[in-house]
């Protein structure tokens, strides 16, 4: 189950964002998780709530994870689409496979806290 030590560099990334911004805690992070990243989203949930237990910066945080669709260009027909599993065959005209040029990345979009005094 790689989605722990995924969630372990996402807060990682959470937390030098919020010390770069001067925050002292960290109460919503949004991330997007594309359909051909390769997680499981309920994994990603189920290891952010174990998690974020042990840290004070994102102790109090809520965590709401998008997920995008793929998209997929085929390079015979031009066709764009949107790709949810890893069937990359093009659906106007049946060339497999389709190049993926999205929905295949998992990244913290933003994060909102309390900003430290002074």
């Amino acid at each position: 189950m790689h989605e722990f030590s995924l969630m372990e560099q996402a807060i990682q990334i959470v937390k030098a964002s919020a010390r770069d911004h001067h925050l002292h805690d960290v109460t919503d992070i949004s991330m997007v998780a594309g359909a051909l990243a390769g997680v499981n989203v309920d994994a990603l949930r189920f290891a952010f709530e174990v998690l974020k237990a042990d840290d004070p910066v994102v102790a109090h945080s809520s965590l709401e994870i998008t997920e995008e669709a793929g998209t997929g260009v085929c390079p015979r027909c031009g066709e764009t689409s949107p790709v949810w599993h890893f069937d990359l065959r093009c659906p106007r005209c049946g060339f497999l496979p389709m190049e993926t040029v999205g929905g295949d990345a998992l990244y913290v979009k933003s994060i909102s806290g309390g900003r430290c005094d002074g």
